[in-house]
């Protein structure tokens, strides 16, 4: 989070806002929060969430509260937006934007689920948002890709780091070169990790749409795969992450193409757009982060040896991805 947002919003900017919203302080449960402030209502059965304008727009959050809705009034399996006491969905406080979800039902993953059944749901849900948003015309757009943040490489990366920004140029001059065809490309969530959804009873129920933006299905794919194979329970080597990912790949793209067909670049590009994934990661674990004492499980396994990887241009895995094509 922006040190400007965490600056305005101290206890007492809190405090006048619960009061403004007719929510009691006691009420409210600190999730914390990456890229906005969380906090769980137990009573409404509601999430708080309050976005500093210097992350997003005013624009950029009703065009998320529309793709949400539009999912929802289809059948997908997303926390719904909820009318704050005022009446608005999206709720502008001094320089903040105030939001309210539903609280999704179910829980966070564990090792336990951690198998076939999950990865073919999670497959299965993709694949029925990327079929769905062929028919989504809003009348506000979120970002494409090319002027989302996560995708602003060469600004967000350390400046010092001259060999990785040479690394992140010439990766994101490929992804431009792409075609964005219509079977391949459209509105995705663009962070549907294990974090963003709960799983109750087979069914995994989304939220967290904020990073959504136009991009390639097959990146949103990857973003998956990605975080898929970083689980606390997976080693941090390349031969466990490998491992992991062979496991994974087959079930969910089972579960995809039951919903959607596979794009082609899914495939074909996954090495590119797990690397754009990897560099945009490495651009914020450096900028909010202390890579010699991070503090975070994960920041630490994700950063060990990350920057001599990126440098030599090494793939985020070493698979032959064509081998996971599902049978036509």
């Amino acid at each position: 989070m922006e040190q400007i947002a965490i600056d305005e919003f101290g206890p007492d900017a809190r405090a006048a806002l619960f009061a403004e919203l007719g929510i009691e302080t006691s009420e409210v449960v600190d999730l914390g929060g990456f890229e906005s402030f969380v906090y769980r209502r137990d009573a409404a059965k509601t999430i708080l969430r309050i976005t500093h304008a210097s992350h997003r727009s005013q624009a950029d959050i009703e065009a998320e509260i529309a793709l949400i809705d539009f999912l929802a009034a289809r059948g997908a399996s997303v926390a719904r937006p909820i009318p704050l006491r005022n009446g608005a969905l999206v709720f502008k406080w001094r320089s903040f934007l105030v939001t309210q979800f539903r609280i999704a039902p179910g829980h966070l993953i564990t090792e336990t689920d951690w198998q076939d059944a999950l990865f073919d749901a999670w497959g299965a849900a993709i694949g029925q948002f990327h079929r769905l948003v062929a028919d989504f015309s809003p009348a506000v757009r979120r970002p494409h890709w090319r002027d989302d943040l996560n995708f602003d490489l060469l600004r967000r990366l350390p400046q010092d780091q001259r060999l990785v920004l040479d690394r992140a140029a010439w990766h994101l001059e490929r992804l431009k070169a792409l075609p964005e065809r219509v079977d391949d490309f459209g509105l995705i969530h663009c962070d549907a990790h294990p974090g963003n959804f709960r799983y109750e009873a087979g069914r995994l129920v989304f939220f967290a749409f904020d990073d959504s933006c136009y991009c390639f299905f097959g990146y949103d794919i990857a973003t998956i795969l990605f975080g898929a194979v970083q689980q606390p329970w997976i080693e941090g080597t390349r031969a466990a992450q490998e491992a992991a990912a062979r496991d994974f790949l087959g079930p969910f793209l089972a579960g995809y193409v039951r919903e959607n067909p596979l794009p082609p670049t899914v495939l074909d590009e996954m090495d590119l757009f797990l690397k754009i994934r990897e560099l945009s990661l490495w651009a914020v674990v450096n900028a909010y982060f202390d890579l010699e004492d991070p503090g975070n499980w994960y920041v630490e396994k994700f950063s060990r040896g990350r920057r001599e990887r990126i440098e030599q241009d090494e793939p985020f895995l070493r698979l032959d991805f064509s081998a996971f094509r599902p049978a036509s």
